[in-house]
C-alpha cells in the first residue's frame, strides 16, 4: 500500500517542475541585478569628481551613501512597479496556458502578498546590490579623483569587480540556456518515440451512461455495440471501436491476473476492454494470432489479448495462443473461475503517459466482460480525413440514439496535447527566462565595454594617430571581454554539471550532460557576447585623433 499526504496528492509531479522554474526566476533576478550593481559601479565612476567635490565640501561618508542608495531605491522602485505591471499581464497569458494538472493555477493573482514580495525583493535588492558600489564610490580618494576628472584610472581599478560580475552572468546565462535546451530535447523525444498507436486521424468519444435506464452491464455493452455500428457506418469513418482507457491519459487499471487456469499462478498487468475496431482505429500492431472480431460475443468462450511484453514477461519462450488468464479482482468474473483463452497478441501502448515504459497490459472483449462498462466508456473513431470534421456526426448520432448522454469529444491529437502540457509548460516558462537571462548578459556585456570604451577614447584616439589599424585596436577592445566570457562560460558548465541531478527527473531520453544541448548553448551564448564586445569595439575605431588630442 503506498500511502501519501493530501498536499503531495494535490501537487502530484507538479512539484519538481514549480521549485525549478521558481529556481529560475531566482537565477534570472540575480542575473539582473548584477546588470544593475554593474551599471551602479560605472555611472558612480562617471561621478567621482562630482563626489570628491561634495566630500571636499564637508559632506559627510554617510551622506554620499544615502544619496546613492536613495536614487537607488527610486530607480528599483519604479522598475518594481513596471515589473509588477508586467507580472499580471503575463500571469493572465500563463493562466491561458497553463495545464490543468497545477494545482490552483486559476486562483493565481497578483494581490497584496505579491505586491509586498515585490517590495521585499527590491528592497534587498537594492541593499545587497546597490550598498557595495556605493560605499566604495564613498570612500574613493578625493585628492586622486580631483586629478583623475572624468576620466581617469577608474576602469583600471574596478575592472576586477566587472568581471565577476559579467563572469557570473554568462555563467548563469548559461546554466538557464542548457536547462532550456534540454527540456527542448526532451520534449522532443517524448512527441516522436514509439507509443505504439498512432494518433493522427483519430477521434475520441468519452462518455457515461445512466445506471437508471441501462441497469446491467450488458445493456451497457449493447449501447456502445449499436452507437459503434451506427458511427462505421456514416460518412467519412474508416473505422470505430471500444476501448476503455485511452492511451497516454494516465488511466490504466492495473492488478493481479491469474494465469494458466490456475489461481495459484499469477501476474501483475494493466486491465483494458476493447474491441476489435480499437486496435484497428489506433493502428496498434498485430504481431500474433487475432483481435476481437464478432465471433466473440456474449455466450461464447471468453478470449483475450495480451502485448507482446505481457507475453514475453510471463510465457517467455512459449506461444502464448491458446494461453487463459483471468481478470482478476478487476471485473465480477474473477470469483466464478472463468478465464480467458489467448487468441493474440499486439504490440506494446503506453497507457500511462508518453514518457513512462509500457505496462504489461491484457484486453478483454468489452461484450464478453462488461462488468466496468458501468462507470464509463470511451470509443475511438478513424477518419478517412480530418478527424475533427466528425464531432457533429457524431454528435448527432449520440443524440439520436440517448440525448441525456453527456459526451466529451476530442481529437487524439488533442488529447496527447493535453497529455504533454505540463513538460511544454516548463519549456515555455523555462525558455522564457532563459532568454530573458541571455538578453541581460548580452546587455551586461555591451554596457560594460561601452563604458569602457567611452573611458579610453583618448588612448584609442593616440593608438590610431600613431598607425594602429582599427581591426588591431578593436581586438584590443573585445580581449578583455571576451576573456571573462569564456571564464563564465567554464563556470557556467561546471555549474550545469552541478545542477544536473535537479532536472534529470524531468528529462526524458536525454541526460544532463548532452554534447548538443551544451555545445548549442555555448555558441549562442558567446555569439551573443561576441555581438555585444563587436558593436561597441567598432565604434571605438571611429575617434577622430585629432578631437582626442585635442581634449586633453
Amino acid at each position: 500500500m503506498v500511502t501519501a499526504t493530501l498536499r503531495e496528492r494535490m501537487v502530484g509531479g507538479s512539484r519538481r517542475a514549480l521549485l525549478l522554474l521558481l529556481g529560475a526566476a531566482g537565477l534570472v533576478l540575480v542575473v539582473a541585478c548584477t546588470n544593475l550593481a554593474s551599471t551602479l559601479l560605472a555611472r558612480g565612476t562617471v561621478r567621482n569628481r562630482e563626489l570628491a567635490i561634495r566630500a571636499s565640501l564637508g559632506a559627510h561618508r554617510r551622506r554620499i551613501i544615502r544619496q546613492l542608495l536613495t536614487e537607488n531605491v527610486l530607480v528599483a522602485g519604479g522598475g518594481a512597479l513596471v515589473g509588477v505591471g508586467m507580472a499580471a499581464l503575463v500571469v493572465q497569458g500563463l493562466k491561458a496556458l497553463g495545464p490543468a494538472s497545477i494545482p490552483r493555477l486559476d486562483q493565481v493573482s497578483v494581490d497584496g502578498s505579491v505586491l509586498v514580495f515585490a517590495a521585499v525583493v527590491a528592497i534587498l535588492t537594492v541593499l545587497t546590490f546597490g550598498l557595495l558600489p556605493a560605499r566604495r564610490l564613498a570612500r574613493s580618494d578625493v585628492g586622486d579623483a580631483l586629478r583623475e576628472g572624468d576620466r581617469g584610472n577608474a576602469v583600471g581599478q574596478r575592472a576586477h569587480v566587472w568581471r565577476i560580475l559579467v563572469g557570473g552572468e554568462v555563467a548563469l546565462a548559461l546554466l538557464l540556456l542548457t536547462g532550456s535546451g534540454l527540456l527542448l530535447r526532451s520534449f522532443h523525444e517524448l512527441l516522436n518515440q514509439d507509443a505504439g498507436f498512432h494518433p493522427g486521424d483519430v477521434t475520441t468519444v468519452s462518455m457515461a451512461l445512466s445506471q437508471l435506464r441501462y441497469e446491467t452491464p450488458e445493456d451497457h455493452a449493447e449501447w456502445y455495440r449499436r452507437f459503434i455500428e451506427e458511427t462505421e457506418a456514416g460518412p467519412g469513418v474508416a473505422r470505430a471501436g471500444f476501448i476503455s482507457a485511452i492511451p497516454a491519459q494516465g488511466a490504466l487499471p492495473s492488478g493481479r491476473l491469474e494465469l494458466d487456469g490456475d489461481p495459484e499462478k499469477f501476474g501483475d498487468g494493466g486491465y483494458v476492454l476493447a474491441s476489435g475496431g480499437a486496435f484497428e482505429a489506433l493502428d496498434i500492431p498485430l504481431i500474433r494470432g487475432r483481435v476481437f472480431d464478432d465471433r466473440d460475443g456474449p455466450g461464447t468462450m471468453h478470449v483475450a489479448v495480451v502485448s507482446q511484453s505481457f507475453a514475453d514477461t510471463y510465457w517467455p519462450g512459449e506461444d502464448p495462443i491458446g494461453k487463459s488468464v483471468s481478470g482478476g479482482g478487476m471485473d465480477g468474473y474473477w470469483d466464478q473461475g472463468i478465464f480467458s483463452q489467448v487468441v493474440g497478441v499486439v504490440g506494446d501502448v503506453r497507457f500511462r503517459t508518453l514518457d513512462q515504459a509500457p505496462v504489461p497490459t491484457v484486453y478483454f472483449s468489452y461484450r464478453q466482460r462488461p462488468f466496468r462498462l458501468r462507470w464509463s466508456g470511451r470509443v475511438v473513431v478513424e477518419a478517412e480525413g480530418d478527424p475533427a470534421a466528425l464531432t457533429p456526426f457524431l454528435r448527432s448520432t449520440l443524440r439520436r440514439l440517448d440525448s441525456d448522454v453527456p459526451p466529451r469529444i476530442a481529437t487524439m491529437d488533442s488529447r496527447l496535447g493535453e497529455a504533454v502540457a505540463p513538460q511544454r509548460f516548463t519549456l515555455l516558462l523555462l525558455g522564457g527566462f532563459a532568454l530573458l537571462a541571455l538578453l541581460l548578459a548580452a546587455a551586461g556585456i555591451y554596457g560594460v565595454v561601452s563604458y569602457q570604451v567611452a573611458q579610453r577614447t583618448r588612448e584609442m584616439g593616440i593608438r590610431l594617430a600613431l598607425g594602429g589599424r582599427p581591426t588591431a585596436v578593436r581586438a584590443l577592445v573585445m580581449k578583455d571581454s571576451l576573456g571573462i566570457v569564456v571564464l563564465g562560460l567554464a563556470a557556467g558548465l561546471v555549474a550545469v554539471f552541478a545542477a544536473g541531478s535537479a532536472i534529470r527527473a524531468l528529462l526524458y531520453g536525454v541526460e544532463p550532460g548532452d554534447p548538443v544541448s551544451l555545445g548549442v548553448s555555448v555558441l549562442l551564448l558567446f555569439v551573443a557576447a561576441l555581438t555585444a564586445s563587436w558593436i561597441p569595439a567598432r565604434r571605438s575605431t571611429r575617434v577622430d585623433p585629432a578631437i582626442t588630442m585635442r581634449g586633453d
